[in-house]
């Protein structure tokens, strides 16, 4: 019997239990916590995203996710998003045009928000979107940019519905791809795309280096909580 009234045959049991808890256990502990730490920095990513950003649909709060541990070796788990322009977002990008035209931006009046909305909120719809308008080419041949902007707009106005255009840089006019109605004495004009720019820079905003960072000190405190679970219902402790 040891010293402190421990029976030597249960306190050599009590070793191999513990070895047997190490060898099979680790593996299990470190998935658990690791598994916590991309659950929480998932949950951390989607609040600095509502907190930093314009949303303009529910899909980039919900493309932000984490992948658990997978088996017992070489363990890691993840949490990102699955939005490709988030990637732009968390380390800047900067896009430059590829052809004659600038990059396209659109505008409130793609979304169908009033002129004056800043900053955008809402989603350009399928109808708006660059891949799904055709351009009205009005076939005109004018000798002055004036002239050719003139019958481009009074060509396109005598369309039905709602007729698209790309119309170049006059006066105070943008280059960009204007959605025209109305008559041909009145036509109405509104720039959907503008492509006056060379180039635009997005801006880095970290919101997953930030959540990752922040939950990351918490990770001790994971790797206790995961291991007094296990060591709970692993091990029964005798009363002696």
């Amino acid at each position: 019997m040891s010293e402190w009234g421990i029976k030597d045959k249960e306190l050599r049991q009590f070793q191999r239990d513990l070895k047997a808890f190490s060898r099979k256990e680790f593996a299990i502990i470190n998935g658990m916590a690791l598994n916590q730490t991309a659950f929480e920095t998932s949950k951390k990513y989607k609040e600095v995203t509502k907190r930093n950003f314009t949303l303009r649909n529910k899909f980039t709060v919900s493309s932000i996710r984490f992948q658990k541990v997978k088996g017992f070796q070489n363990q890691f788990s993840e949490a990102g998003s699955v939005a490709p322009y988030m990637e732009d977002q968390e380390f800047g990008e900067t896009k430059t045009k590829t052809g004659k035209k600038g990059v396209g931006i659109p505008t409130t009046s793609a979304s169908n928000e009033s002129l004056g909305a800043r900053p955008r909120k809402r989603v350009v719809p399928r109808a708006k979107r660059r891949g799904s308008i055709r351009l009205f080419r009005s076939g005109i041949k004018s000798k002055t940019r004036v002239q050719h902007v003139v019958a481009t707009v009074r060509a396109a106005a005598g369309e039905r519905g709602n007729t698209f255009v790309y119309l170049p840089r006059l006066g105070k006019l943008s280059q960009g791809i204007y959605r025209i109605s109305g008559s041909k004495k009145k036509p109405k004009i509104r720039l959907i795309y503008d492509l006056s720019r060379t180039s635009v820079t997005i801006p880095r905003t970290s919101g997953l280096k930030v959540s990752a960072n922040k939950i990351s000190r918490e990770m001790p405190r994971f790797y206790e909580e995961a291991f007094k679970k296990r060591l709970k219902k692993s091990i029964t402790l005798k009363s002696f």
